[in-house]
């Protein structure tokens, strides 16, 4: 008999998908077996080579799910399911009414009955009671704990029955099912033991030191019925599961896919052959599963002479900064141009030392992320090796060594030659999610709003350490920019964390910086799904590119320029010279030597310069250009062309390309600062 699974569709789901997402299909039941194996394997974390027997084979299953993950169809299938079923509550007249309820009626009709009603509705309670105590599902507790008692002292069968009492009241305690699972393999009944096993693993809420334990429990079953690969596979995803917790690589492809995953399913061989040989006294299984491990190392050695010389490995440097993590957008990008000489990208996360695992996850269908929790490991020792780190040199076509910040530029500029669209995109899940805490914030469904940073010292509290200082703003100055906005029809929600200094109060304003919804998936999604950002020289100001969203860049401060859309505004800090007792021009600004200063507060500090924020009227200026030509209604006239081109022309002869386009109103303010329009046209 086939066993139900927990995460098979209901016959109401598969109605709505078969109606809906499937219409039309033409293999109606084998099609239903395609999507409970697929939501088994994700409910189960179950490797490709290990799904149940009774399932669909992975090769006929792996097909259909590369098609739909590459296409979207099955994250509509999770949307879909993830759905409420719609229910009917029956007519008040139709709910069948309680026994108090019942007997308060007739006595209301009895002269006098009224008195008796509190005496005779406590001794209706007092008899409900009793009686739950007495029903078998509240003995419940006392029957698991007997059976408990009977699996320690060794009485498989009475164990195995007082389970089974238990799981027909509680078909998903899983704890119950796994060690019925455990006195069924010990009364030599291992088909019985592994459909119960594999039924828990399919239920939901299953804790990871469980999954832990069933795999564990089928590696021995498979060992004693003679499925040695089984066997193996079971104690190998065990051992993944201690080691790497939420984030081991059940889903991918192959089994094994990096050094350290080679280091545990060796281990994995060794400990199976020990069990062949200690509990199940089989030397030829031993003998075999040692054959085995000696192939295994002939298949690493192989992997090790080709794997690293065609992979990128990139250490924790990359997603050590929420900022880190986007720039590996420009990795993937490099790879898709064909200007990376790697056919793949391993990221090393710790989970630890991962700043938003979340913003993380998006890129996982980009590139393999190893989330190793300990200090050693061998992806560890080859991204430190081999990985070059954020502050480095890119190889370019033409044999060009450009600075990584600004080969970003470099790489941005062909990719949007190219047509190309954003890499990334918000998830449904996280839409849907992220929609309805902004309405727990306040915010109506459906508004758009703007996702508001000003970077402030308290972050890296640097009150003391003016590091990175001149990459503040202060926040005030802001003030009418956010009028702006909320009379434009909008809200603002100002991101950021909680030691920035507190926004007023004010009507469509979200203060999420500070306030208690703060997570890492809701960072992400709101400058993923805001109709533009306005941010500062951070590592906030790195992720919109990634998905495409609008942005303008403000009080810019950094020894490159913000790389963005061609399509997104940038108004930068200009810079004043003690030395020389004036402002930098922009040539000055953008040169170089003076370039290489901005890396850090202390430097400008060191080579006289300083930096000038930009004032609330320039700071209105450029939002209202931004939602000017997001509506369509920003014009420019040739003297603006004309100073956005000359401004655009000096970066370019500085090494800077694929930058976001430099304000208007910016450059109206401050054209003294760039050469003269009439000079430029004669010489050309």
């Amino acid at each position: 008999m086939t066993p139900h699974y927990f995460s098979d569709l209901t016959d109401a789901q598969w109605v709505r998908l078969r109606s809906g997402l499937f219409a039309g299909h033409p293999s109606s039941g084998p099609l239903r077996r395609v999507v409970d194996c697929l939501l088994f394997r994700e409910r189960a974390w179950c490797p490709w080579s290990l799904l149940p027997p009774d399932m669909p084979t992975a090769a006929e299953v792996k097909a259909h799910a590369a098609t739909w993950e590459a296409d979207g169809t099955w994250a509509r299938v999770q949307q879909i399911l993830a759905e409420p079923l719609p229910t009917v509550d029956p007519l008040p007249g139709d709910r069948p009414l309680g026994l108090r309820k019942r007997l308060a009626r007739a006595l209301r009709r009895v002269p006098g009955g009224r008195l008796a009603l509190v005496p005779v509705r406590r001794l209706i309670g007092l008899v409900q009671y009793i009686r739950s105590r007495s029903t078998p599902h509240a003995r419940l507790p006392v029957v698991f704990r007997d059976a408990r008692t009977d699996l320690d002292a060794g009485a498989f069968a009475h164990a195995v029955d007082r389970y089974t009492h238990v799981l027909k009241f509680v078909p998903a305690h899983v704890e119950a099912r796994l060690n019925r699972g455990l006195a069924y393999h010990r009364l030599g009944q291992h088909a019985a033991a592994c459909a119960d096993i594999m039924i828990a693993l399919s239920a939901l809420g299953v804790t990871l030191p469980e999954r832990v334990q069933a795999n564990v429990l089928l590696s021995e079953i498979y060992v004693v019925t003679g499925h040695l690969d089984r066997a193996v596979g079971h104690a190998y995803v065990a051992r993944l599961l201690r080691r790497y917790g939420p984030d081991a690589p059940w889903a991918q492809t192959h089994l094994v896919e990096e050094a350290d995953e080679f280091e545990l399913l060796a281990a994995a061989y060794c400990e199976v052959g020990e069990f062949a040989i200690n509990f199940a006294s089989d030397f030829a299984a031993a003998a075999e599963l040692a054959q085995r491990r000696e192939q295994l190392h002939v298949e690493y050695e192989r992997w090790l002479a080709s794997t690293p010389a065609e992979t990128l490995f990139l250490s924790f440097d990359w997603v050590r900064n929420i900022g880190h993590i986007a720039l590996l957008d420009s990795w993937v990008k490099l790879r898709h141009l064909g200007w990376l000489d790697r056919s793949r990208i391993v990221v090393h996360a710790p989970s630890r030392l991962t700043a938003n695992r979340s913003f993380l996850s998006y890129f996982k269908p980009h590139l393999k992320v190893v989330t190793d929790p300990t200090s050693g490991g061998a992806t560890r020792h080859l991204a430190a090796t081999f990985g070059p780190h954020v502050a480095s040199v890119l190889r370019l076509p033409g044999h060009q060594d450009r600075y990584f910040l600004e080969g970003m530029g470099v790489i941005q500029e062909e990719w949007e030659r190219q047509g190309r669209g954003p890499l990334l995109a918000l998830s449904n899940h996280d839409w849907v999610a992220g929609r309805a805490k902004l309405q727990e914030m306040g915010m109506p469904n459906g508004a758009w709003f703007v996702a508001l940073h000003v970077r402030s010292a308290g972050f890296y509290k640097e009150q003391n350490s003016p590091h990175q200082t001149h990459r503040n703003a202060d926040i005030a100055t802001y003030l009418s920019v956010i009028e702006l906005i909320v009379r434009r029809g909008g809200w603002v929600v100002r991101v950021g964390d909680p030691s920035m200094p507190p926004l007023p109060p004010t009507r469509g304003v979200v203060d999420y910086a500070r306030g208690p919804h703060k997570t890492e998936w809701l960072d992400v999604f709101l400058i993923a799904a805001c109709r533009f950002f306005i941010g500062v020289a951070s590592g906030l100001s790195q992720i919109p590119v990634t998905f495409g969203i609008p942005s303008l860049f403000t009080n810019w401060m950094s020894n490159a320029l913000p790389v963005n859309s061609r399509h997104d505004l940038f108004i930068p800090k200009r810079v004043w010279s003690d030395r020389q007792n004036r402002l930098l021009t922009f040539e000055e600004w953008l040169n170089p030597i003076n370039r290489s200063h901005y890396i850090a507060a202390t430097e400008m500090r060191r080579a006289g310069l300083r930096e000038c924020d930009n004032t609330p009227e320039e700071l209105h200026e450029a939002v209202m250009e931004m939602l000017d030509r997001l509506d369509s209604l920003a014009r420019y006239d040739r003297a603006d062309d004309d100073r956005r081109e000359l401004f655009e022309g000096i970066a370019r002869r500085h090494g800077l390309v694929g930058f976001a386009r430099i304000g208007r109103d910016f450059l109206r303010r401050h054209q003294h600062l760039l050469p003269q329009v009439e000079q430029r046209r004669e010489a050309g």
